[in-house]
């Protein structure tokens, strides 16, 4: 794709994703301006935003968990220096643009081929995806009852064998070749299981930071987790989906407070300010860890350069 149409798609889809958002903050300030809007529990909005923190640990180690299903063992260091940054261009439209950068940081970094790293950014796609309908699923069994439930039951089962058992088995098919000189280790369906609990563990996680925002902004606080985090992994995938919009700004924002008023019974202007909320929180805690991305990456660039430097002298005498 043309430079001039990447430029032109990422223009749509900031302006398309902005302007949702913004109409999300307008809603919600209009609405604040017209109700007694109270911060009840300020504590609140701190222990989200730890959560949303905790959130990208679990996204990042989960990560180096399928790198090392595919037998690619990524240290501590090069998976907090790398992971971010290198999909900072995930801010393009299109989804892509973000996994092929990554996928150029470990080869030039790391030596990992193109193919083992695009198969691994597949494998955490589908991951994510498939986790967030069982965590899905598992809100929508507690509320149906009778054969609906049994059913749905049987589907989250059938759903969670499938991303246990049948992805990896394929995935490890495709890789046999492409992945044969790296160092595998004994039972690597154990290392995928351990990935897809991170991904659960994330899931719950990023419901219990909507949970809390909404407490600090309800007299009453609700303990509803599971709904909470229904609505959260569901405006997730509905704004991975939407590939024209950068990680579903504006999309993610309206369908979380859709849900959060549909399924926790909040007013809508409410749900609005909790979506918004979110979002700046889920901005700073990225951020965060960007600072500490390029911390890494510019010790690292230091000490290569004093080694250089070390190795220069040393010659010339």
């Amino acid at each position: 794709m043309t430079t001039s149409w990447r430029r032109f798609l990422l223009y749509v889809g900031l302006s398309i994703g902005l302007l949702l958002f913004l109409l999300q903050v307008r809603a919600s300030y209009e609405a604040v301006q017209q109700h007694e809007f109270l911060l009840f529990q300020p504590v609140y909005l701190l222990a989200a935003l730890v959560l949303n923190v905790l959130v990208y640990v679990l996204q990042m180690f989960a990560w180096a968990m399928i790198m090392r299903y595919l037998g690619v063992l990524l240290s501590l260091h090069q998976t907090l220096q790398g992971y971010l940054l290198s999909f900072l261009p995930r801010y393009i439209p299109g989804s892509l643009w973000g996994y092929w950068s990554r996928s150029q940081w470990l080869e030039q970094s790391c030596g990992i081929d193109y193919a083992t790293s695009i198969l691994g950014s597949v494998l955490e796609a589908l991951a994510l995806i498939l986790t967030s309908l069982i965590v899905s699923g598992m809100y929508l069994y507690t509320r149906l009852t009778g054969f609906r439930r049994f059913v749905l039951a049987g589907g989250c089962v059938g759903l969670l064998g499938l991303t246990w058992l049948i992805i990896p088995r394929l995935a490890a098919r495709l890789s046999k070749e492409r992945t044969q000189s790296y160092p595998r280790k004994s039972n690597p369906l154990r290392i995928w299981l351990a990935a897809i609990v991170l991904y659960i563990a994330l899931w719950m996680t990023y419901g219990g930071s909507i949970l809390l925002i909404g407490n600090a902004v309800l007299p009453t606080p609700s303990g509803n987790l599971l709904g909470t985090t229904f609505s959260s992994s569901l405006s997730w995938l509905l704004g991975f989906i939407v590939i024209v919009v950068p990680t579903g700004i504006g999309v993610r924002e309206l369908t979380l407070s859709t849900l959060l008023s549909a399924h926790l019974s909040l007013p809508l202007w409410q749900a609005n300010l909790v979506a918004v909320i979110s979002r700046l929180e889920i901005i700073l805690a990225e951020l965060g860890w960007l600072m500490v991305g390029l911390i890494l990456s510019a010790n690292t660039w230091w000490r290569n350069l004093s080694q250089h430097r070390s190795l220069s002298r040393n010659e010339e005498e």
